[in-house]
């Protein structure tokens, strides 16, 4: 005899009843993650964007004029930070920062220089002379911007979460060498001339003329003086002495055209394939290149052209020889802008003054005490 069971028809209620409150639990779960989520990613960008303004300022231009002034600096580098910072939403609340006057490691905004910003171990050091970094903390926290308040935490016990999120941006310095490559900039900001070392020295301690004057932000140059010494390239005016030639870059034989070519755009990488794949510093610290016939009144135009644009300067200790057979010994790369022309009547010149120049060809990682105001340009490095 088969015996049937009554079918229980209520059995699944309490079970779904049951697992329901586990499953509004995941969903309230995973909606606050997310939530947390976004407003770590709106943070992040807040403190990418404070980190790069903020290191937009720091370089010093002091520096140029022999007159380091870090004190201007960082304060404009906190300015900006914070500036850029408060722009930013995270949650709906603008993410401002502490201003660390006092240059604390763990303040929300730190400056100082890396010295090399593609080793991730090399740490930032506060005490240096000159600093190319600004490290930018953007917190949510009881102590700045309040913590993050979650939708469904508190019924977890959770009602909020501290988040923070933080950043790094450098300028690059210690430029040993520049070479062109197939997805940056084509060509390179070298000028094919050169000057020596003493008189680079002298115009960055302060020693020498201040007839002009020039404005970074607009590129415009006037008579007048700005505080930044000049120097000349070509020797019958004012007490600077300077280089009498023109150097190859390239090409031993280089002709005009290739010297007008590089003064207009600057050298390409062919230019540099002929050098060995880069115009570059040596494991010993310098290199040899051989110079050109010299300055001619045939690049006046040319060099009028680049009136107030930036441009590099190979620097040398030593030079032999003469004319195309003159051999200059190239010991560091200094940033500069061409001031002054006059190549064709009375006395002949060639005037330029130190200024700061980003080239993306640069090539990083050498002795920062052999490069001059040049950068790469201004990148996230943590």
């Amino acid at each position: 005899m088969i015996r049937h069971t009554a079918p229980r028809t209520a059995a699944v209620v309490p079970m779904v009843a049951l697992l329901l409150v586990f499953l509004l639990g995941m969903v309230a779960f995973a909606v606050d993650i997310g939530y947390i989520a976004v407003v770590q990613k709106e943070m992040q960008n807040a403190a990418d964007a404070a980190a790069m303004a903020g290191t937009s300022q720091i370089l010093d231009r002091g520096a140029l004029s022999g007159s380091p002034n870090l004190s201007t600096t960082t304060a404009n580098a906190r300015d900006k930070a914070q500036q850029f910072s408060a722009l930013n939403l995270g949650g709906g609340v603008p993410l401002t920062l502490d201003r660390n006057n006092s240059n604390d490691a763990g303040g929300d905004i730190v400056c100082g220089y890396i010295a090399n910003p593609s080793d991730l171990s090399s740490t930032m050091d506060m005490s240096a002379n000159r600093y190319n970094s600004v490290r930018v903390r953007v917190r949510r926290n009881a102590q700045k911007n309040g913590a993050l308040g979650l939708f469904f935490g508190p019924v977890l016990g959770r009602s909020s979460q501290d988040l923070f999120a933080t950043a790094t941006a450098t300028y690059e310095g210690g430029i040993k060498g520049f070479r062109a490559r197939a997805s940056g900039a084509s060509t390179s900001k070298l000028l094919p001339f050169a000057i020596s070392i003493d008189t680079w020295n002298d115009a960055i301690s302060g020693k020498g003329p201040d007839n002009w004057t020039y404005n970074p932000a607009t590129g415009a140059y006037s008579p007048g003086s700005d505080g930044i010494k000049e120097m000349n390239l070509f020797p019958t005016k004012g007490s600077a002495p300077g280089n009498f030639g023109t150097i190859d870059i390239g090409d031993t034989n280089n002709s005009n055209a290739d010297t007008t070519r590089q003064i207009l755009n600057g050298p390409n990488q062919a230019d540099f394939d002929k050098m060995g794949g880069q115009f570059a510093l040596g494991d010993n610290g310098y290199v040899v290149v051989q110079g050109d016939t010299g300055i001619s009144a045939g690049f006046k135009d040319e060099l009028e052209s680049i009136r107030g644009q930036k441009r590099i300067i190979p620097i040398y200790s030593e030079v032999t020889g003469q004319g195309n057979n003159t051999y200059f010994k190239v010991v560091g790369f200094g940033g500069i802008i061409i001031t002054d022309v006059q190549l064709t009547t009375g006395d002949k010149y060639l005037t330029i003054q130190p200024e700061y120049v980003q080239d993306p060809t640069a090539i990083g990682g050498g002795n920062p005490n052999k490069s001059y105001f040049i950068t790469k340009p201004l990148r996230l490095s943590r």
